[in-house]
């Protein structure tokens, strides 16, 4: 039994291999590995472009840096700094110990298929960044923006393919690897706490951008009244009608003029068309931060305290969020009610 059992042993192709322990730990460690680098990568790139955006504005873009997104990048590479390289460092060490063997099924399968998944993010992301050289932005931007995309993701693909192909295992090349990517890693970090706003300006910021929303509502009730359209989009020809009905059937019943009159204006404001509601109708429909102030003609004001000064308006929502800019303290808005009353808004240039 013995001389059959090492025959076998004898006979069997060297390169067949097989997981010593644990199999299902390795898949755990593999994806989780490959997880965690699509956000280190992620949060690479998001700290180093939106450093571009702020050190090379675009006046064309209103929203050219973006807090959230250097939010996301930072909170990205906190968690997966740690992450990514103790489960890098852990399978390196196993396959040293050949706990997990050169031709792996697992090891060879994940990393192809994380292969073809980052090729296939590193595609659509250079894809972006060319639609926006030809959108318009700055030739300074997107150049160093496609090199550090060219260079990350050149750096880890290149080591990936590099690391699935050896079949030796020795801590040189692999530390190499390590460090330099430690330090990449690491610098945008850095780089991403030197750009971002700290919590109290962001704070600020999100006050502003609510009060300016809260801007946008009054300007939209202040718009309907004007236009005599209620919150439900009552046009004017309806409620027309119904006052022309309230007229009719109240002479049939043999008021006078000057009743007739009073009881219309109680419940249709008199005119019912081109006249800028007061402040006493406005009460109570607008929030208290805003002030509401009527100027001549269809023009009003929307006034409101800011905590920061914005020169570009921006993360208001549209193209036109440049129109919002504001100093820090008071400032007043002017705005047409004739405008349309879910698209409006202010009539203004830019904060200088």
């Amino acid at each position: 039994m013995n001389q059959e059992n090492l025959s076998k042993r004898i006979n069997q192709p060297e390169n067949v291999s097989k997981e010593k322990s644990n199999p299902a730990f390795h898949l755990f460690l593999y994806l989780v590995s490959f997880l965690s680098l699509s956000f280190l990568v992620a949060g690479i790139l998001i700290s180093i472009h939106q450093a571009i955006n702020k050190f090379i504005p675009d006046s064309l873009d209103s929203s050219y840096f973006d807090n959230d997104a250097i939010k996301f990048g930072l909170s990205a590479l906190i968690v997966t700094i740690p992450l990514y390289y103790g489960i890098l460092f852990l399978l390196n060490r196993k396959l040293e110990r050949k706990e997990i063997p050169a031709d792996s099924l697992v090891r060879k399968t994940i990393t192809y298929l994380a292969l073809v998944a980052f090729s296939a993010m590193a595609i659509g992301s250079l894809v972006s960044i060319m639609y926006s050289y030809f959108d318009g932005e700055i030739t300074t931007r997107f150049v160093l923006k496609a090199l550090s995309f060219l260079f990350v993701s050149t750096f880890f693909f290149g080591f990936y393919f590099w690391e699935i192909r050896r079949s030796e295992f020795f801590k040189s090349m692999f530390m190499n690897f390590f460090i330099a990517s430690i330090v990449i890693a690491l610098a945008s970090m850095v780089l991403g706490f030197f750009v971002i706003d700290n919590p109290t300006t962001a704070r600020n910021k999100r006050i502003d951008n609510e009060l300016i929303q809260n801007m946008r509502d009054a300007g939209r009730k202040i718009n309907l009244e004007f236009k005599g359209q209620d919150e439900f989009n009552q046009g004017l020809s309806v409620r027309q009608s119904q006052r022309d009905k309230m007229i009719l059937e109240m002479a049939k019943n043999g008021n006078t003029p000057e009743e007739i009159e009073k009881v219309v204006n109680k419940f249709y404001g008199g005119d019912m068309i081109g006249k800028l509601p007061t402040n006493q109708e406005m009460n109570g429909k607008i929030d208290k931060n805003v002030v509401y102030k009527t100027k001549e003609g269809s023009f009003y004001e929307l006034c409101g305290d800011f905590k920061i000064e914005n020169k570009t308006g921006g993360n208001n929502w549209n193209s036109n969020g440049d129109k919002w800019a504001h100093p820090a303290g008071n400032h007043c808005f002017v705005f047409d009610a004739k405008d349309n009353a879910y698209n409006n808004y202010p009539i203004q240039m830019k904060v200088n």
